[in-house]
């Protein structure tokens, strides 16, 4: 049974409240308080805007601070609003026998920017804000205002909003989570559940941030969100064990994914003079086997200003930090196999450590290379082992099954919506790859693509006709014949060091 975290319990709790306590004069270019048929003092807000800036549907997130002074402004760095600049308010009033009765009355939200009236499309995302309002907060999340009728924003330069750090780094979080939910999409298609663990994401953000973000990404998604670390899932019961009793416990969402962003450890002991620089990965992982990584991301940001997109050093899928992706109940790191055989590189040389993993969670043997830097010597591993052949493929002919050797077969080629292959004997057997798919898992020394729908190997090659025009005549071990045609006339020739 799926029970509610204790965070998320916190952060609903921590939206409640009334307004503050009586307070100052009204701030510089307030229109006073509007008229309303009995006494009451307004309250303030300090905000971020994390998100809606321009469209004029605000959502807020507490600071940690006032942006004024007056002792009456909320800044506990815990809460969220939304607010509509088109003018809303949700309140109670007192009935005429003391009673009291619910009140939705329009208003529209008077905006400033730095002292002076402004619109809606004034303001950008990550501005400070302050809102002026009067009432009850109403406890939804995100909680709304109670009767707002000023917002006052802050641009960049001001005392309220001096520029510098990470400014709108909630904007940054929310286009690469939208950028990574877009990626490999099977992951994530038909989840009804997103996990967000912002727990150890560089930048400082408030809790307040943490919570606007993860609502956001949610509604824009259409799933439910959940804050959560790996280990808090697991032990709220959102996650099924799939490692056998007894072993380490390994596990895999049925209806949901994780999303996770952390600091990029790898540049910890960097220092930049400067812009500033924020270094961090992101992953959303549903299974042992079943994720997606972007590493060594890097975002920038001028000393007065936002930043203006970010980098992905690496994408992988099935994350090449698996450690990050497959952690125990107490989020210690686990690895899904065992090593079977070491062989240490020589340090300093040119040689390489080389594993050999029993993984009972793959389905068939695979390769992956990790390395610091990219290299010439990891480029040519990586081509020779792209072009390494098993020596054989499965044909099919008369509803029976072959091995096919490959250095037997002559051509493969496409013909009426069907892949065959043709050996040295002139027997044809049918096949259940593409043309593309053959070609590059065959060797590439020995196989080559002549035209558009045939691929011949070169060593069964026996006699050439050069002789026409824009094309070359090929005889074959089994007798046929072949034609070159003209875009690949050049790459043959090259081939046959012709």
């Amino acid at each position: 049974m799926k029970k509610t975290l204790p965070a998320a319990l916190l952060a609903l709790a921590l939206l409640g409240g009334c307004a503050g306590p009586a307070g100052e004069p009204p701030l510089e270019g307030d229109t006073g308080t509007p008229d309303l048929p009995w006494e009451e003092a307004p309250a303030r807000v300090s905000c971020r805007i994390v998100d809606g800036a321009g469209e004029g549907e605000l959502l807020l997130a507490e600071l940690d601070y006032p942006l004024t002074d007056g002792e009456d402004s909320r800044h506990d760095g815990k809460s969220v609003y939304r607010l509509s600049l088109a003018g809303e308010a949700c309140r109670e009033k007192p009935g005429p026998n003391g009673e009291t009765a619910a009140e939705t009355e329009l208003r529209p939200i008077a905006v400033y920017l730095d002292g002076q009236p402004a619109t809606a499309a004034d303001l950008t995302d990550g501005m400070p804000v302050e809102v002026v309002f009067l009432g009850a907060v109403e406890e939804t999340f995100p909680a709304r205002l109670g009767n707002p009728y000023e917002l006052h924003a802050y641009s960049i330069g001001t005392a309220q909003n001096p520029g510098g750090g990470y400014y709108d780094l909630c904007g940054l979080y929310l286009q690469v989570l939208d950028d990574l939910w877009e990626k490999d999409p099977g992951l994530n298609d038909g989840i009804t559940v997103a996990g967000l663990d912002l727990s150890l994401a560089p930048g400082g953000l408030l809790d307040s941030e943490k919570a606007a973000l993860c609502w956001r990404f949610g509604e824009t998604h259409g799933v439910e969100t959940v804050a959560a670390t790996f280990g808090e899932l697991a032990e709220e019961g959102y996650l099924t064990p799939v490692s056998p009793e007894g072993e380490t416990p390994l596990y895999r969402w049925e209806d949901g994914c994780l999303f996770t962003i952390t600091a990029d450890q790898s540049h910890e002991d960097e220092a930049y003079s400067g812009p500033s620089i924020l270094f961090f990965d992101a992953q959303k992982w549903c299974s042992p086997l079943g994720a997606y990584y972007f590493g060594d991301c890097s975002a920038l940001w001028p000393e007065m200003g936002s930043w203006s997109g970010y980098k992905v050093g690496h994408e992988a899928t099935y994350s090449p930090k698996p450690a990050d992706c497959l952690k125990s109940m107490d989020n210690r790191p686990v690895l899904p196999y065992t090593v079977i055989r070491s062989v240490p590189g020589l340090k300093g040389g040119d040689s390489m450590k080389v594993e050999i993993r029993k993984n009972p969670l793959r389905e068939e043997p695979a390769v992956i290379i990790e390395t610091p830097v990219l290299t010439a010597q990891v480029e040519e591993l990586a081509r020779r082992l792209e072009e390494m052949d098993d020596g054989t493929i499965p044909g099919w002919r008369e509803e029976r099954a072959f091995l096919l050797e490959t250095a037997r077969l002559v051509c493969l080629y496409a013909q009426d919506k069907g892949v065959y292959a043709r050996d040295e004997r002139g027997e044809v057997y049918t096949l259940r790859l593409r043309l593309y798919e053959l070609e590059e898992r065959l060797d590439s020394r020995s196989f080559v693509r002549i035209s558009h729908s045939e691929i011949i190997q070169l060593k069964k090659v026996t006699a050439l006709d050069l002789k026409l025009s824009g094309t070359i005549r090929m005889t074959l071990a089994d007798g046929s014949e072949c034609f070159v045609s003209r875009r690949y006339v050049k790459k043959i020739k090259q081939a046959l060091g012709l």
